[in-house]
């Protein structure tokens, strides 16, 4: 058997559980350099096994650096928190620990269920929105929580129109929307509780110049007046869920440099929400 062989069999045997597919790769770039400049001496198979050892040397480090999983760390969950109403603003979010935060749907009845949700470390909130930065921040991440009585035709022109009591309703309203751009509904459940949800990207070059609330969009109100605001560039999906007879809704919105990383842990905060009765 040649030295070639050896060194094939016998360092990826011995490593396998060193990503044994990285290890190989390197090997294999390793031999067919030195096959290149191979001469008439056997120094040139040495310089293999330096080159191969300085290989899995690299990667065995890389392994012991790295995170074992791109998950978020997980808050602490042995207690529910909740936000302070009277803290922070959309251009100035107060800081937040990493724990679980109940928070209350907008314009909901005072006896609706609440939102559970984990915030991880780096975030924020405006009021009783969690956010990790200002809403300007190209890469923000918001989630706002409602119920929602009135559907703007054109967020960014005045006039509402009514909507029916059921989830249908809603998404059917929201879907026709002028200006930003929305997709189709889709089947959803979250916290054990069925409904819709719906993605909407808004273009980066509407002039909010031109637009009737105070250089924002309004897609939607409340009862009492509040709404949500989504600003251009922004992409948000919005479900709208029954839950014990109350339509509630939730949004969830990032900036348009949002990366891969960010928008995951975004949407694991809604994929992992609970609903728990009101904490007063």
């Amino acid at each position: 058997m040649s030295i070639d062989d050896r060194l094939r069999e016998g360092l990826p045997s011995v490593l396998d559980e060193l990503l044994p597919d990285d290890v190989e790769h390197g090997l294999a770039l390793t031999f067919q350099r030195v096959e290149r400049r191979r001469g008439p001496r056997r120094g040139g198979y040495v310089v293999a096994l330096v080159a191969a050892v300085a290989i899995v040397a690299t990667v065995a480090i890389r392994i012991d650096d790295e995170p074992r999983s791109l998950e978020p760390v997980e808050p602490p969950s042995d207690q529910v928190l909740v936000l302070d109403s009277e803290l922070g603003s959309a251009d100035e979010p107060a800081p937040l620990e990493a724990a679980t935060y109940a928070i209350e749907f907008l314009g909901a009845p005072d006896d609706a269920p609440w939102a559970a949700i984990e915030v991880p470390a780096g975030w924020g909130h405006d009021r009783l929105h969690p956010a990790t930065g200002p809403d300007l921040d190209p890469h923000l991440r918001r989630i706002e929580l409602f119920t929602v009585s009135w559907v703007a035709p054109d967020p960014c022109r005045e006039g509402i129109d009514d909507v029916g009591p059921e989830v249908a309703d809603l998404m059917k309203a929201l879907a026709a929307q002028r200006t930003v751009r929305p997709g189709n509904p889709r089947p959803a459940t979250v916290g054990g509780y069925a409904g819709q949800v719906l993605r909407v990207q808004v273009p980066g070059g509407v002039d909010l110049s031109t637009c009737a609330h105070d250089q924002s969009l309004v897609p939607f109100w409340t009862r009492q007046a509040a709404h949500g605001t989504v600003l251009p560039g922004w992409t948000y999906s919005i479900w709208a869920l029954d839950v014990e007879g109350e339509r509630l809704v939730i949004m969830a919105a990032h900036g348009p440099e949002a990366t891969s990383f960010e928008r995951a842990e975004l949407d694991r905060m809604v994929a992992t929400l609970e609903f728990v009765p009101q904490q007063l």
